[in-house]
């Protein structure tokens, strides 16, 4: 008798459940449409094609998935989440640079996937309010641009369009995803003046990029960088506890020569504590900028693992009297005009184990015992950008051991010798990996594979979780087909996107 009662009520738990069609012929013409009769359980199936509506949630609980290529556009807002446990799939939705975010989320548990997010005249994702477990993968947001003059080509007339904003969420994925062409930040943080606190950011195989614009957008003039940094963060004045942030296998590149002064990769300010692990910065003015309390309960408390960084104006600068800044296995590689910029903080605040530098000394902040100052021919190809140890390198199985930091820039196990290499990688000699698989470069559309660097071309489609201060853990063995698989698998994702798009 049980088991016919838990059956009666499985039936009808499920029973509302239904899968709603959108599109020419079909029972909807409309998404709103759609979205206004919809409840929970419900999947909405949009069928291609272009739509020029803005569309709101209405009910918890509903997918609303693209079938083919999925346009939906309006000046202005394009999609408004305002309830809970919403996945959407597959589309595109293009602000047409109206005078709104382009999508803003006010709900929680919400999944955005495969989502293309475009030219939108303010921030083109706004996380609003203290919603919790946001998750956005595999996905590209840019051209979020806002500029208060025409032709805009100084500080003067820029704004800040960011690619993501958020202010009180408590658990945000960022999962392969790429922002660029923004005229604020990739992501701000922006917990001041907030009751609660940002915390539990987790960034994941990520890539945030600029370029000169190659053409008049947005309000902007051909051949300006209008944006800041990639990563900025912001919190109140009176809450003790810090906004965690994990930044992981990640890879920023472009930000310089901009409209804004003392441009960053990660501008690290305030109440933080951030864990950088496989990061790469390169063509860019400020790679971390650290940045003490400044009135408020502590500074950035900041720890870099597994990071390579070249072709830089200043690597670390770390100011106003900042906690100690913590690195671990780290490359300094070529064209970086300054390692370390101090400015307002005191001797000793940055604890170096190591760190490996391309140059004829190391500078004072990584005069340590385990670091080494090596030439070029310590690595693979210095002058590609591979910063791999090349064979008979003085770095390898030099290093200390560092118990937090498990495996190296390609997620090979550490150590793989006798003891830990210097520097970013790890040197395996029995590994099989082909070193010019992610050397750092990506493929043409900004998408950096697992070693780094990305070319600056894009697909411009204009018509058309873990803890801060817990470490991942390394792969088994020396093998490196984990690594292999993670250096090209996002080219193919990408290629795979612009086949859908127009």
């Amino acid at each position: 008798m049980r088991v016919v009662i838990l059956t009666v009520c499985l039936v009808a738990s499920t029973a509302h459940a239904d899968d709603l069609f959108v599109g020419a012929g079909e029972t909807y013409e409309t998404i709103q449409d759609a979205l206004d009769a919809a409840t929970s359980g419900d999947v909405l199936t949009v069928r291609a094609g272009t739509y020029a509506e803005s569309i709101r949630t209405r009910a918890d609980g509903i997918t609303l998935q693209g079938e083919g290529e999925v346009l939906v556009q309006t000046e202005g807002r394009v999609l408004r989440i305002d309830h809970d446990d919403i996945l959407v799939d597959g589309m595109i939705f293009d602000g047409e640079y109206g005078d709104a975010d382009a999508v803003t989320i006010e709900g929680s548990l919400v999944t955005l996937r495969n989502v293309e997010i475009r030219r939108a005249s303010r921030d083109c994702v706004d996380i609003r309010g203290a919603v919790r477990d946001i998750r956005i993968e595999e996905s590209e947001i840019h051209h979020c641009l806002w500029s208060t003059e025409p032709n805009c080509s100084s500080g003067d007339c820029r704004d800040d369009a960011h690619g993501v904003v958020a202010d009180q969420v408590a658990g945000l994925a960022l999962v392969n995803t790429e922002i660029h062409a923004f005229s604020g930040d990739a992501l701000q943080l922006n917990g001041r003046d907030q009751p609660t606190l940002w915390n539990d950011i987790d960034i994941d195989g990520c890539t945030f990029w600029l370029e000169p614009l190659p053409e008049a957008e947005g309000g902007f003039a051909a051949g300006v960088v209008p944006g800041e940094d990639a990563i900025d963060t912001k919190t109140p004045d009176d809450i003790e506890g810090p906004g965690r942030l994990r930044v992981h296998n990640t890879v920023v590149f472009g930000l310089r020569n901009g409209l804004f002064e003392n441009i960053s990769a990660f501008n690290m300010k305030e109440n933080v504590e951030v864990l950088f692990d496989r990061v790469t910065v390169y063509d860019t003015g400020i790679a971390f900028r650290l940045r003490g309390a400044g009135g408020r309960p502590r500074g950035a408390q900041a720890t870099l693992r597994n990071v390579v960084v070249y072709d830089v104006d200043r690597a670390i600068r770390y100011e106003d009297n900042i906690e100690p800044v913590v690195l671990q296995n780290i490359t300094l590689g070529a064209e970086i005009e300054r390692f370390f910029q101090q400015a307002s903080a005191p001797d000793d605040v940055v604890q170096s184990t190591n760190v490996l530098v391309l140059s004829d000394a190391l500078p004072d902040e990584a005069t340590g015992a385990s670091n080494l100052a090596v030439g070029a021919d310590a690595f693979v190809d210095a002058a590609g950008d591979n910063y791999r140890l090349a064979e008979g390198s003085p770095a390898v199985d030099q290093g200390e051991t560092v118990a937090a930091v498990t495996n190296d820039r390609d997620g090979m196990p550490r150590p793989s010798g006798s003891r830990y290499d210097i520097g970013a990688y790890e040197r395996c000699e029995d590994c099989a990996m082909d070193a010019g698989v992610d050397d750092g470069r990506a493929d043409a559309g900004g998408r950096a594979d697992a070693g780094g660097r990305a070319d600056a071309g894009t697909a411009r489609d204009d018509g058309s979780a873990g803890d801060a201060g817990v470490p991942d853990e390394g792969g088994s063995g020396c093998g490196c087909s984990a690594a292999g698989a993670e250096a090209w698998w996002p080219a193919l994702f990408l290629l795979s996107l612009r086949r859908r798009r127009r």
